[in-house]
């Protein structure tokens, strides 16, 4: 982030949110310079000062002012909302890049515009954030990579931007996700995919078409769930769910009435299941060893697709 040294941060690549959240030092109010922003106060109908001097943030990644390409474009603060984290902040614009500028001193203004081509950079709009609960001790915010549900907020898009600065000839990004025990390492490409991580490579590349929901991500179409073979959710028959491709999060959800079928299933099978303790899992204390053979299948009919996860 900035220039003409860039500051770092570690964020979220999450599919299922639009716009880049980072933790900056408005977070603490002896850092956060000029930029000491007022709240409303509805019982006085006025604005007044904060009233918080610590930080409201586990980190600070941006400060702006250490970047000379910063520029504030809004003074009203907006606000994001996950599952697990509440951000707020300001919109911002800085060069935001995929690698480092190597830059310490002061460079030439003709220096500066090769350095940022040759780095991926992209003069971005951004959440600068004051306030962040939620997120990872590792994360210094989030990377929305999901399609924008307002066209007219395309600059507030990474992809987009990365396209629209002519670092990348496709607003796409593909992802390689492994494990340390794979022997390989993860990563994300920008611009396109490696097609020698497809099954008949570029040829074997199946499309989707995206499902329209209320939520106005993209999604693919959630037909049906199935248990050891048997329909939980009757493709044709039961209503259609959107179903959210979303790497920011590690759980698979499921609409409420689906899950009740399952956990009958479950039941069944397993006296011990404790589905009281936690609303939203229900577990036994037994090895999964002792578990997966006596547990079917599960399996999920996406687009005309059923992936299947086994109990091991």
């Amino acid at each position: 982030m900035g220039s003409p040294t860039t500051q770092p941060a570690r964020v979220v690549f999450d599919t299922g949110s639009e716009y880049l959240a980072i933790t900056s030092v408005l977070c603490d109010d002896e850092t956060a310079g000029n930029y000491k922003f007022k709240k409303y106060d509805p019982l006085s109908g006025g604005f007044v000062q904060r009233d918080q001097t610590h930080k409201r943030c586990k980190t600070m990644a941006y400060d702006m002012h250490k970047s000379e390409s910063n520029k504030i474009l809004s003074k009203a603060s907006s606000k994001l909302t996950y599952g697990s984290a509440k951000l707020q902040g300001f919109i911002w614009q800085d060069y935001t890049c995929i690698q480092p500028l190597k830059s310490q001193e002061k460079v030439s203004p003709d220096q500066l515009k090769v350095d940022l081509k040759n780095n991926k950079c992209a003069f971005f709009q951004f959440l600068a954030l004051y306030k962040s609960q939620g997120l990872g001790h590792d994360s210094d915010g989030i990377l929305g990579l999901s399609p924008h549900k307002d066209m007219k907020k395309k600059k507030l898009h990474y992809l987009w931007s990365l396209k629209d600065n002519q670092i990348i000839d496709r607003a796409m990004v593909s992802f390689s996700i492994t494990s340390r025990e794979m022997g390989e390492t993860p990563y994300a490409l920008f611009g396109g995919y490696n097609s020698t991580q497809i099954v008949g490579g570029a040829e074997g590349l199946k499309t989707f078409k995206n499902f329209e929901n209320w939520l106005g991500t993209w999604a693919l179409e959630g037909q049906g769930m199935y248990y050891g073979g048997k329909a939980m959710q009757k493709p044709g028959e039961d209503t259609s769910y959107p179903a959210i491709i979303d790497t920011g999060s590690s759980q698979l959800s499921i609409p409420p009435d689906v899950f009740e079928k399952i956990r009958q299933e479950w039941a069944q099978a397993l006296p011990n299941l404790d589905c009281t303790s936690d609303k939203t899992f229900c577990h036994v204390k037994e090895s999964c060893e002792d578990i997966a053979p006596k547990v079917k299948p599960v399996g999920f009919q996406m687009s005309d697709y059923v992936f299947e996860i086994n109990p091991e």
